[in-house]
């Protein structure tokens, strides 16, 4: 019946086959178009209209002239809820506005360009023959070459005056500079970001500029001196890097995701930086007398299973071995400031002190700080031990094995600095045998953990000879007697699987200085000497 109400509808001859039933379809439907299908086809058009209006920014390029002025007024009156909940969905066009990466900037640019550009170096367009540049006289052959400079430069300022029909967009660059001026300069939006959103601010350590750079250190000191805050947490959360395969950090690390992800914004941040002179600086007693006691203490279970996660004597070395981890396996080219271990075990050391109430001296870690040297001694063999990991072809596999020097690559770096770290632990007056015998154990394991034969071979040999005194440190004498003595104190067993590093020990110790006796009559003139001097 359908087919027929169809050929009835548009005026159409009925076929043959259907014979007389055409003529006995109902005629009441005169148009198939009728006040119901006109409805349903409004409320679809409306539909489609406001689904394409949802999904359309509502803060465009035009908007943040207007952003900016409430940005402002929000920062005055310190909502900084509000103000972060504004704008940290348009974060990416502020950026693009900020340096000119709009569509309506780069058109009006690249016209611009074309208007200021210097007319180019053109000589005569063609090619003359012989015959025919003969014939051509000098002065005719320079109205020439002047004539076609004059046509090029005309050409050339004419074809850039379309683009002044475009708009240039600076008031909107102005704008979008000002809300990342206000952003990053703003103390008490940067202390709200510290404790409250962490991502807003990690996003914003990746702007260009100084103002930036000033902002990313200010931002990575006040969550440093903050132990409750996301940094701290983050760390205790990875657990540790780990050292055979690289890992990724995901939208659960808001601040390590973004310094990490990608190693190589750590090292142009120079994140390392405001967390080391952090932990540093309160290791001085007369910065911070309470956090130097309570280093000195005896490691308990309370502090093995939440205080040292919020110490900064731990957590900023586990983000040191995170940072050069991540950037060795990126093949990123530079050391990350690994050396700042070095620094750390100096400052440790000055205010290290074993003669504490209920300090064990032959405990594995008589106090926080001895297990604090332990990790950052852990730190450094195993950023040494990465050559096992590293693919081929990786730029820190390579070595100059002539210098026993950083050369800016992680293994060679570390190797230094663990040589540096072994001397002043060895040297340290209060730091007990047993922990020294410790130390010297932990440095032979790396050294027998490293191949003697191929490619990789070469690591090991400039270890065992930074570590017998090769190294361009001070008092090579005292260390190399002092590493020999506990050399010979640990297992033997481990002894047998080094025996490049004993012989070179063995070869590095100074035989003591005899002191021949004298005649009476020489000690007596000698005596006379030194009593008129």
């Amino acid at each position: 019946m359908l087919y027929f109400e169809w050929y009835e509808a548009f005026h159409l001859p009925c076929p043959a086959i259907f014979g007389d039933t055409c003529r006995k379809v109902d005629m009441t439907m005169a148009s198939p178009f009728g006040p119901q299908d006109a409805a349903l086809a409004v409320v679809l058009v409306w539909a489609a209209i406001m689904g394409l209006l949802y999904r359309r920014d509502a803060v465009g390029p035009a908007s943040l002239v207007a952003l900016h002025a409430i940005a402002g007024d929000l920062a005055r009156v310190r909502d900084y809820a509000t103000l972060v909940d504004l704008v940290e969905s348009h974060l990416d066009l502020i950026d693009r506005a900020a340096d000119r990466r709009l569509s309506r900037q780069r058109h009006y640019d690249w016209w611009a360009r074309r208007r200021l550009a210097p007319p180019p170096d053109f000589r005569i367009p063609f090619d003359l023959d012989v015959a025919t540049e003969a014939s051509v006289e000098l002065g005719w052959r320079t109205k020439l070459d002047n004539g076609w400079a004059t046509v090029c430069s005309w050409g050339r300022r004419t074809s850039g005056v379309p683009g002044l029909l475009l708009p240039s967009g600076r008031m909107i660059e102005q704008s979008a500079r000002g809300l990342r001026s206000l952003f990053l300069s703003d103390v008490g939006l940067r202390r709200y970001l510290v404790s409250e959103r962490p991502a807003f601010g990690a996003r914003l350590m990746t702007c260009p500029g100084y103002e930036a750079g000033d902002f990313a250190f200010r931002f990575l000191s006040d969550l440093a001196a903050d132990t409750e805050s996301s940094l701290y947490r983050e760390i205790e959360r990875t657990g540790g890097w780990d050292h055979w395969r690289p890992r990724v950090l995901d939208g659960n690390y808001p601040v390590l995701g973004i310094l990490l992800h990608d190693a190589r914004v750590a090292n142009d941040l120079s994140a390392y930086r405001p967390l080391a002179e952090h932990f540093i600086s309160r290791l001085r007693a007369d910065n911070d007398r309470a956090y130097v006691a309570s280093i000195n203490l005896r490691p308990d279970r309370l502090w093995d299973e939440v205080g040292k996660h919020h110490d900064p004597g731990f957590a900023i070395p586990v983000f040191f071995d995170l940072m050069v981890t991540a950037a060795a396996f990126q093949n990123v080219r530079s050391h990350m400031w690994l050396m700042y271990a070095d620094h750390f075990v100096d400052a440790i050391l000055r205010v290290h002190d074993e003669t504490g109430p209920g300090i064990d001296p032959d405990a594995e870690w008589p106090t926080r700080g001895s297990e604090i040297l332990y990790h950052i001694v852990s730190a450094l063999v195993a950023w040494i031990q990465l050559i096992e990991g590293l693919p081929d072809g990786n730029w820190h596999l390579t070595i100059e094995f002539d210098r026993i020097d950083g050369d800016g690559r992680i293994p060679k770096s570390a190797i230094v600095s663990l040589a540096r770290v072994t001397q002043a632990i060895l040297l340290a007056p209060n730091v007990g045998q047993r922990f020294k015998s410790y130390v010297v154990e932990i440095v032979t394991r790396c050294v027998k953990t490293l191949p003697d034969s191929g490619d990789r071979a070469a690591f090991r040999e400039t270890l065992v000879r930074a570590l017998s005194g090769e190294a361009a440190i001070s008092r090579e004498s005292d260390f190399v007697t002092a590493a020999w003595s506990a050399y010979q104190s640990i297992d033997y067993m481990l002894r047998a699987g080094t025996p490049d590093f004993e012989a070179a020990l063995k070869a590095a110790v100074r035989p003591p200085r005899i002191v021949m006796p004298f005649a009476p009559a020489v000690e007596s003139a000698i005596k006379s000497i030194t009593t008129d001097l």
